[in-house]
């Protein structure tokens, strides 16, 4: 024990250092309130978001709405008295820039059924409600919505009201991943210290493993402030990652510790598990970063910020756990390996070409379901059926539509914009694009236009001069929203419907273009959240091929290096392959969509499953030096390694299985993708890879190697 007390204290010393600072930064530095605006799915310099600048240059835009619907008998005196109130009571509300209901806008709701503007926007298909719109100040939307449901529930039952539009909906998020950081933080902490005492049965490792990863879990936040990447939509689950991706470290080099019983002192054992374990974790360690690397090049901001903090995550992981945990192996003794898996182990080596033959089943079976990928999404389906913002989603998008798109127009001509011609084409578009399936409800030029032809003598006033009119302040410039000031584009507000839609939002898009070419139109600009949303569903398909190619040419590099042999190196590669295949082969055949936030599970499932594959390549070169046999030398690299892949195999299930305690689908969706990836990859370690390297010829012979 006195000969290595100095090392002790050395590295006690170093461990304090590490957790002391780390401490300090955090709570200095790290905000844990997740970072998410009307557009989080991509970045300021985005060509999507400059085309809504472009079309913000051109309109003025209220898309910062609030849609409220009250229920109840809408013809009622009683109704219309509460829509008053609503009306008054709302509009005190700091942030609301201002309010449109049938109090508030139209005479009545008579006028607003008569009104070609009023009508779209405010009374309901079903004649079951009305709506009340409020228009937000943008620079208050993280703070507007809790006030207007205190305002709405002090009137009226909370059945009786649904709430929709783009801040109620980021808001929901928002409170979703809120939620997801602190139950996840309790739930991995609880999980994994009881998972380390039922496994090792030591305080100290308990300790030390608490230690080493919320030391990895505050630097990775810390990085990731530094590196100006908000916590988000995908990065909310960072902590679970980073945690399960440094206990898989800690669970190897804790077994090989373990495993050593050639070195009588504990600082010498010590060394011989960090040199047998490090090659396979740096090694674990790069296919990771290359896992998340592969997000980092992608248009979609919130895959580009989980790249980002997942490549620091993993590379603090991997350096953390060698300069901590060690210590507080040093300080514990020696514990006998328990023969109690063995049992398991030799029941599933009996069954191994069984399972090799379920395995190409999976693969074969899952093919198929590749090409039902559902990529695009509705919004509806990133909430669960039984909240409440689905069923007001539901509700609105069945009366009117819920996801707005914008349609910047003008003359295929060249021409203005401010002619009787042009009203009458513009008005065949509005009814046309009014028959689609998919949209709901249209606002245009033309409907403000008949608007302002009910009123008295507007008969006698040309096109011109009611715009003109309707430029003015006592409107509130309502013109500018829906033409340019130099009348050569103008502009249709779209309310698309999600539930009854048969197409992507593409196609969709598509059809809207063909339809205003038609007319005499050119389609100048798109935008809004439903065109956005277009782009992203095809943002992902790309960065999910071209991310899948890249992590395989990886594996292939690193299976070449580390079996040196090409068959060896191919074996790798398609073990790692099989697990992507039936994760998006799954989700596939079985409909589960495949959204911004479930889409990089099939990377991070790849570079976590090699894990296992790169620990038992390291074992059987161990042991290829102590026997001529490929077949024996496998054999006893499976029986060996078999105890930490299972145990670093539950650990990432256990810890990807807390994701389906989350209230937000997606991230359920995500948890699930990895948990399949996971044990598929597992399996395919253990009983595929052997089988198939067992057939490779080295490049250079294994017993004269040194690796």
């Amino acid at each position: 024990m006195k000969n290595f007390i100095g090392p002790i204290l050395l590295w006690f010393l170093l461990t304090t250092t590490i957790s002391a600072l780390s401490a300090r930064l955090f709570f200095q530095r790290v905000d844990l309130t997740p970072d998410v605006d009307q557009n989080f799915f991509f970045a300021s310099d985005d060509p999507h978001i400059q085309t809504e600048e472009r079309i913000s240059a051109l309109f003025k835009r209220q898309d910062s709405q609030l849609i409220i619907s009250i229920h109840g008998h809408i013809d009622s005196p009683e109704y219309f008295g509460t829509i008053e109130t609503l009306s008054a009571q709302l509009a005190t509300i700091d942030g609301v820039v201002s309010l449109k209901s049938i109090a508030s806008g139209p005479k009545n709701l008579k006028d607003a059924r008569q009104s070609p503007l009023w009508n779209r926007i405010l009374v309901s298909d079903d004649q079951r409600s009305t709506n009340i719109i409020l228009f937000i100040d943008e620079a208050m939307l993280s703070s507007i919505i809790d006030p207007v449901e205190l305002q709405l529930q002090a009137i009226i039952p909370e059945s009786k009201f649904t709430l929709s539009g783009q801040p109620y909906i980021v808001h929901q998020i928002r409170k979703n991943l809120s939620h997801d950081v602190k139950r996840f933080s309790a739930l991995t902490l609880t999980v994994f210290g009881a998972w380390v005492l039922i496994l090792y049965r030591s305080v100290w490792l308990l300790t030390g493993m608490l230690i080493c990863c919320l030391n990895v879990i505050a630097w990775t936040f810390i990085a990731t402030d530094y590196l100006h990447v908000p916590l988000g939509i995908l990065t909310a689950n960072l902590s679970s990652m980073v945690f399960v991706v440094t206990f898989s470290h800690i669970i190897y080099l804790t077994y090989n510790w373990k495993r050593i019983k050639d070195a009588k002192k504990r600082m010498s054992r010590l060394i011989m598990a960090i040199r047998q374990t490090w090659p396979a974790s740096f090694w674990s360690m790069a296919t990771t970063v290359a896992g998340f690397s592969s997000l980092m090049f992608v248009p979609a901001k919130p895959l580009r910020d989980l790249g980002v903090a997942g490549v620091a995550g993993t590379l603090i992981a991997l350096v953390l756990t060698y300069a901590i945990y060690p210590l507080f192996l040093l300080m514990t003794r020696q514990p006998e390996i328990s023969p109690s898996h063995q049992p398991l182990y030799d029941m599933l080596d009996k069954q191994s070409s069984r399972l090799r033959s379920v395995a190409v089943t999976l693969v074969l079976m899952s093919i198929p379901g590749l090409f039902y990928l559902n990529t695009d999404p509705s919004m509806l389906q990133f909430f669960s059926p039984r909240s409440p913002i689905h069923r007001g989603l539901s509700y609105i998008d069945r009366n009117g539509g819920s996801s707005p798109l914008n349609l910047v127009i003008k003359a295929d001509d060249g021409s203005t914009l401010d002619s009787q011609a042009a009203y009458e084409r513009m008005w065949r578009l509005q009814t046309q694009l009014e028959a689609l399936p998919s949209v709901g409800s249209v606002i245009s030029l033309p409907v403000l236009m008949a608007e302002a032809k009910q009123e008295p003598l507007a008969i006698f006033l040309v096109w011109d001069w009611l715009l003109d009119i309707l430029d003015k302040p006592k409107y509130e410039r309502i013109a500018q929203s829906f033409i340019s000031q130099d009348r050569t584009h103008g502009m249709f507000y779209l309310r698309m419907n999600e539930q009854l839609r048969q197409k992507s939002r593409l196609d969709v898009i598509g059809d809207i273009h063909r339809i205003t070419r038609s007319n005499g139109f050119e389609p100048n600009l798109t935008g809004g959240v439903y065109y956005l949303q277009a782009q992203l569903s095809r943002l992902v398909v790309t960065s999910l091929k071209d991310g899948l190619l890249k992590l395989l040419l990886v594996f292939l590099l690193v299976g070449l290096v580390l079996n040196r042999s090409i068959r060896g190196a191919l074996a790798m590669a398609s073990c790692v392959l099989i697990a992507p295949l039936v994760i998006l082969g799954v989700f596939g055949f079985y409909q589960i969509p495949l959204d911004i936030i479930s889409s990089p599970a099939s990377n991070i499932a790849m570079a976590i499953g090699v894990d296992a594959l790169l620990h038992l390549t390291a074992a059987y070169r161990r042991h290829r030096r102590d026997t001529d046999s490929l077949q024996e030398a496998w054999q006893s690299a499976r029986r060996e390694m078999w105890p930490p892949i299972m145990a670093s195999t539950t650990v990432v299930i256990v810890g990807f299985a807390m994701l389906l305690c989350s209230g937000f689908p997606p991230t359920q969706r995500f948890g699930l993708a990895v948990i399949i990836g996971t044990v598929i990859a597992g399996g395919a370690a253990m009983f595929v890879y052997p089988r198939l390297c067992q057939t490779s010829k080295p490049l250079v012979d294994d017993q004269s190697s040194s690796a």
